[in-house]
């Protein structure tokens, strides 16, 4: 036996050492790829492995728990199942990525319900994490007792660490990146895909015309420039862009509100990111009662399940703008946000792959996922070639068998054991161990005429999809393509408008901006939807652009024309029944329609202008028509929500915002029809279908609609 002496702090280092190397790459820290840290990884695998798919029923949380645990991650139950809220939790992340049925928690502080209590699902972006994994796209690993495998990083659609961000605090270091609006990260991936051979010279400007800076789940506010050490104006955002590390100030969302009689409200309906309401609640009531904020009468929480409204009453005596400033100085409505990028990057060793940490800028970030996409794309092709390499090779023997039909039974026939009759079909017909295996499990009804030419069918087919993936396995260039195409896809299905509003302004010069100031324009505007998208500009010289190549008369049709003034709130509807509701400031410049929140497929067919005492009118494709008060549409500002029941291929054919006496008509292939708006009893509920408008004959069907006040309309003209 022998015996060695070591020194205890020697000893000590080295146990420490160990454990913050373990601290920092399998606990706190992401992966650059799919954006997780294994715990994050191990609740998505185990919840996929459980088939708890976005279209499958909920389970109960402490299922998912458990199976991590007894699995994948030999921690302590309390912080699986936080991690999988704060994936659930629509505050926390930009696009959660659990679906979560009971109490989650909320931006108030509230805890969550025990795991006993709640249950939960994999949302459908979460899905697109692990789209393929079951082909060979990404390395595996044992568990923690060598019983299972595990992979080592998802094969994700999406870059998870930008558009949900991510934090951890490990041994020695943390990470602080802050979530980005997925449509702008998807148009920044296309940009760099498509300039792939330049990638190290893409500057950080070529990038942030893509991504102008973060976009927070919680809305808010984000300045661009602060004042440096020397005076000069400092781009945070580009500075944390192109080293990884910076300050970005973030405020809530607020306005000053005059509610008569010289008194004013400041309503506060947004947060900065991470900030709870309650602790906010709590530190404005402590600096009122303590004196350091002079002027507030009154405090009051009144937000619903429509969205936050937090109102802060100003006395007569003092003045608002005051009364704003100092909250803002005094209290978490503004606060700043350190990023620090850092995550954990494989590198090559000595022949071997390590993990690492290091500072990512965003060009780092955006290069590492494509190229995780084209080892993914890759090793993904390589295994369906194998497979249909594989399936062709049976195909061919099959075809083969049913050539020598009559042969081929007579040789099975005469052999004695199936052994001997796969090794007399292999000699006899120059066929491998596989083929005659293939055609000895051959049920008869292949032996039809109609079974061959669909096994000839999809020999061909075959041929085709090997001769296309060859092709992608030797073209980095095609391998490049199906990434833009890929990430083209994903954006069209789960892009969203952003939420955060990026000022210019200078934080350090005092600037002090509320929601007015953020949401409207210099003077009147004008908002016209066409095929292509929306787009809002200032009336004063706006004209219809021309389409380049033809006649000088022709012009993008609209589908719809709005003159709001700068202080109006706009209305748009779509053809699936939601509407829009938001000041006029808040219309892009321009964009797609999905980049405005719409779905594929789903196009703006109507809206208007708020006005005092006017209605919302919506006609549908059925014939029905519905009436509600513009006041009960609810629902936060600038996001989409259903406002009238549709049967089944049923949709919105018209709509308007009008005042009480204006008429609605109705357009069928054979006739039409005239009412007054009035006649129709308003409807508040989002669900009610309305009532019926026209009665449709046998064969006949609407093919327009419209609302209209008499004294602005004295025309209808009718094109067959």
């Amino acid at each position: 036996m022998t015996i060695k002496t070591t020194e205890l702090a020697a000893d000590l280092e080295r146990a420490y050492f160990d454990y913050a190397v373990e601290t920092i790459t399998d606990r706190a820290l992401p992966r650059v790829e799919d954006g997780l840290k294994p715990v994050q990884r191990r609740i998505l695998y185990a919840m996929h492995d459980m088939g708890l798919l976005h279209d499958r029923p909920h389970k109960k949380s402490a299922r998912v728990v458990g199976e991590v645990l007894g699995k994948y991650h030999p921690h302590g139950d309390s912080s699986v199942y936080m991690a999988m809220v704060r994936m659930a939790q629509d505050f926390s992340m930009r696009h959660p990525l659990v679906d979560g049925q009971g109490n989650f928690g909320s931006i108030d502080g509230d805890s969550p319900a025990a795991m006993r209590y709640t249950e939960a699902r994999m949302t459908e972006l979460a899905e697109r994490m692990l789209a393929d994994i079951k082909r060979d796209t990404v390395p595996w690993q044992e568990n923690f007792d060598g019983s299972l495998k595990e992979p080592e990083i998802l094969p994700t659609v999406f870059p998870n660490l930008l558009v949900n961000g991510a934090s951890g605090v490990a041994v020695g270091m943390a990470t602080n990146i802050p979530p980005h609006n997925l449509g702008e990260v998807c148009d920044a991936l296309v940009y760099v895909a498509r300039n792939w051979k330049k990638r190290d010279r893409i500057s950080v400007d070529e990038l942030m015309r893509f991504i102008p800076g973060p976009d927070f789940p919680t809305g808010g506010v984000i300045y661009r420039y602060r004042r440096g050490d020397n005076g000069d104006a400092v781009d945070v955002i580009r500075q944390a862009y192109g080293t990884g590390r910076g300050r970005i100030v973030t405020q809530a969302r607020l306005s000053i509100q005059d509610i008569g009689g010289g008194k004013a409200d400041i309503v506060i309906t947004e947060l900065p990111y991470t900030v709870q309401k309650a602790t906010v609640l709590e530190r404005i009531g402590r600096e009122v009662r303590e004196g350091r904020i002079a002027g507030v009468t009154d405090l009051r929480d009144e937000s619903d399940y429509t969205g936050m409204r937090v109102v802060v009453e100003v006395s007569r005596t003092a003045d608002p703008k005051q009364v704003l400033a100092s909250l803002l100085t005094r209290t978490q409505l503004r606060a700043t946000f350190g990023v620090n990028a850092l995550a954990l990057v494989a590198v090559r060793e000595n022949g071997e792959t390590y993990v690492r940490p290091r500072y990512l800028s965003l060009r780092d970030m955006l290069v590492h996922f494509i190229a995780h996409r084209l080892v993914v794309i890759e090793r993904r092709s390589r295994y369906e070639l194998n497979m249909r390499q594989n399936r062709l090779h049976l195909v061919e023997g099959l075809l083969k068998a049913l050539t020598n039909i009559d042969e081929v039974i007579a040789t099975i026939k005469k052999s004695q054991t199936p052994e001997t009759a796969r090794s007399n079909l292999a000699r006899r017909f120059r066929l491998t161990q596989a083929q005659a295996e293939a055609i000895l499990g051959m049920p008869l009804r292949r032996l039809a005429a109609l079974e061959r030419r669909k096994l000839e069918t999809e020999r061909k087919e075959l041929k085709a999809q090997i001769e296309y993936l060859k092709g992608l396995l030797a073209s980095e260039a095609k391998r490049l393509a199906v990434v833009v195409e890929e990430t083209t896809t994903l954006k069209e299905r789960f892009a969203t408008p952003r939420r955060t509003v990026i000022l210019d302004g200078e934080e350090a010069a005092g600037t002090t901006v509320a929601e007015a100031d953020l949401t409207i324009p210099d003077g009147p505007q004008v908002v016209v939807v066409t095929g292509r998208g929306v787009q809002r500009a200032d009336a004063k010289g706006f004209g219809d652009r021309v389409k380049p190549g033809v006649s000088a008369r022709a012009v993008e049709a609209h589908l719809l024309r709005l003159n709001p003034g700068p202080e109006d709130t706009v209305i748009l509807v779509s053809n699936r029944g939601r509407a829009w509701r938001a000041p006029v400031g808040r219309v892009p410049p321009r964009a797609t329609f999905a980049d405005l929140g719409l779905m594929k497929g789903e196009v703006p067919v109507g809206g208007g202008v708020v006005a005092p005492d006017h209605f919302l009118i919506l006609g549908t494709q059925s014939g029905n028509v519905k009436r509600m008060r513009v006041t009960d549409l609810g629902g936060a500002e600038a996001t989409w929500r259903a406002i009238i029941g549709l049967n089944d291929g049923d949709q919105v054919l018209f709509a308007g915002v009008v005042p009480d006496d204006a008429q609605v008509m109705f357009f069928t292939t054979g006739k039409a029809i005239r009412f007054p708006a009035g006649r129709v009893n308003p409807q508040a509920t989002p669900s009610a279908r309305g009532v019926t408008g026209i009665r449709l004959g046998k064969g006949d069907r609407l093919i327009a609609g419209a609302v209209f006040v008499p004294d602005e309309v004295s025309h209808v003209v009718v094109v067959s």
